[in-house]
């Protein structure tokens, strides 16, 4: 028999087990109903309730099966106080920015009240098999997007390998159920991160806020200036205290930028990741004109993304936001170090997963990707060969060993196109090199890597898109001294010593260390202050929709 059959007959079992005992002529016409079952189905698995296939049809077949088919969370024909405490962690999923839609709450309670009704024992029978099966699969469907999010990150267009987290759901819910312990068992579920809690918090609020009415727009218009007076400085001041930015103890009808207004707009703006000028200008107004709905969205959004994450960090770990422009190194839950970064531009995105650093190279040479040597680079050579040397890079032709160098002033540049492109250009440690003086590897499929600059004037740019996908760090000595502490083999008068010079050098760490490169547009700071940023690779949307879609 196959497979998907011999499931079939179990998950059939599972509703013969709730039948009352019968005659042997009532069993010979359940046989009988079982066999055209089999045949109208076709080999087809499907566990449905009021036409609606189960969620976790594969984990309620061995949740049963392991338990001999007895009922669950009912007992003398009454739903047992495990079930009404599970009703009421669903009804509230919401806190954690789920849609409690998706766990059967509707079909339960339908089903709980009309249990209170008289009922023939046919009647009772089918909605006792309902029930049973519909709060065991809320439970494995609930569970398990608290464990690892309700959307798979691999089928979004932009993938999120971060490696999720996994457990034996079938064992968490019969523990739960054999411990009493539902609540304590969905709970241990959910991220442990500060930041996922924060954020949980965070969410809360901002509904508040919606059910005092949101905040209002500023209408559209010229900049507004310190110690200017406008109409308009009514609605922004009344937009800020709604959102919490301004204090609600102020003279709203006060039409004067003063200095508390301008304190405000300046918190605002540092919040929200933009320029701290105190002037309204057009990515300020754009910013505060967000709907209160949105910035829920958007915090739904970043509790999914906190759900994608691997169950343990490190206890030492590099994470990088790449929508915040920030790098911040933790070490035992602390953050050591935070510094600026700059990311991928929007047509080269920097990618988002997690690697293992395992070591860094002291004056490293520059072996610049094809793609960017035949983008970016060739064009520069059509007009000027001039560039290879002045920029203190060599040209070759073939790979390793075998490689030759080439004298760019010898080649036709205006007859190379990207097609037909031997060449490899590298650049030479020195004050002109890319990587500036280190670089920071983590091996992966990207060929991302950290690295110093030989810009590092674009750190006081607001948005920091620049790169070709690797990451700019702002403190690129600071972050090696951390990553080298205790961990490496050379002597700290050693490295400095390496840095001192221009020669070369990898340096092996002892320890691996976790990098996560990561995406967050909400979150909230060690000040427990609400971040907000701007959806730079625009993949708020997607996933904001998907969280909106009941199953």
């Amino acid at each position: 028999m196959k497979q998907p059959l011999h499931k079939f007959l179990i998950a059939v079992t599972i509703i013969a087990l709730f039948l009352p005992k019968m005659s042997t002529a009532e069993h010979l016409s359940v046989e009988e109903s079982i066999r055209e079952r089999i045949e109208s189905a076709a080999e087809i698995l499907d566990l449905s309730i009021d036409n609606q296939p189960l969620n976790s049809q594969k984990g309620l077949i061995s949740f049963y099966s392991d338990r001999q088919f007895s009922k669950a969370w009912l007992a003398n024909g009454q739903p047992t106080p495990q079930a009404y405490q599970l009703m009421q962690i669903l009804n509230s999923a919401d806190q954690h920015g789920l849609n409690k839609s998706n766990y059967h709450v509707t079909a339960i309670n339908e089903r709980l009240e009309r249990l209170k009704a008289p009922l023939n024992e046919s009647e009772i029978l089918i909605l006792s098999v309902d029930l049973d099966l519909l709060l065991s699969d809320a439970f494995l469907t609930y569970g398990t997007h608290l464990l690892q999010g309700q959307v798979n990150p691999q089928k979004l267009q932009s993938k999120w390998d971060t490696g999720r987290r996994a457990t034996d759901m079938v064992k968490i819910l019969s523990d739960a159920i054999d411990t009493n312990s539902i609540e304590q068992s969905l709970n241990e579920l959910m991220p442990k991160q500060p930041g996922y809690r924060s954020l949980v918090r965070a969410l809360a609020d901002y509904r508040a806020i919606k059910d005092r009415g949101g905040w209002p727009s500023v209408t559209e218009g010229p900049s507004l200036r310190p110690n200017e007076k406008n109409p308009r400085i009514i609605e922004l001041r009344k937009r800020l205290v709604a959102s919490g930015d301004l204090a609600n103890d102020v003279a709203l009808d006060n039409i004067e930028f003063d200095q508390s207004l301008q304190q405000a707009v300046k918190y605002f703006q540092k919040r929200h990741g933009l320029e701290t000028d105190s002037i309204v200008g057009r990515a300020t107004l754009e910013a505060l004109n967000v709907s209160v709905d949105h910035r829920i969205a958007q915090i739904r959004a970043n509790l999914e993304r906190w759900r994608w994450l691997p169950e343990d960090l490190g206890a030492r770990h590099i994470m990088v936001n790449i929508a915040g422009f920030a790098l911040d190194f933790v070490g035992n839950g602390e953050v050591l170090l935070h510094m600026p970064v700059i990311v991928g531009k929007t047509y080269r995105e920097t990618p988002i997963f997690t690697g293992s650093m395992t070591y860094l190279v002291i004056n490293p040479s520059w072996y610049v990707p094809n793609s960017i040597a035949v983008k970016d680079k060739l064009p520069i050579l059509a007009r000027d060969p001039y560039y290879i040397e002045r920029n203190h890079m060599k040209l070759y032709r073939g790979w390793g060993a075998n490689r030759t160098e080439i004298n760019p002033l010898s080649v036709n540049w205006r007859q190379v196109n990207p097609n037909n492109f031997p060449f490899r250009l590298v650049q030479k440690p020195g004050p002109k090199n890319a990587m500036g003086k280190v670089k920071f590897m983590f091996p992966n499929p990207h060929n991302v890597y950290l690295h110093d600059t030989s810009e590092p004037s674009l750190f006081n740019r607001v948005d920091r898109t620049f790169s070709s996908g690797c990451i700019r760090v702002g403190k690129p000595f600071a972050l090696a001294n951390l990553v080298l502490e205790n961990n490496s083999r050379m002597t700290p008068d050693a490295i400095r010593e390496a840095f001192d010079q221009s020669d070369q050098k990898t340096v092996t760490l002892l320890n691996p260390i976790p990098v996560h490169i990561l995406y967050w547009t909400a979150w909230v700071d060690l000040e427990g202050v609400v971040q907000f940023r701007r959806d730079i690779y625009n993949r708020d949307d997607e996933l904001i929709q998907k969280l909106q879609k009941s199953f």
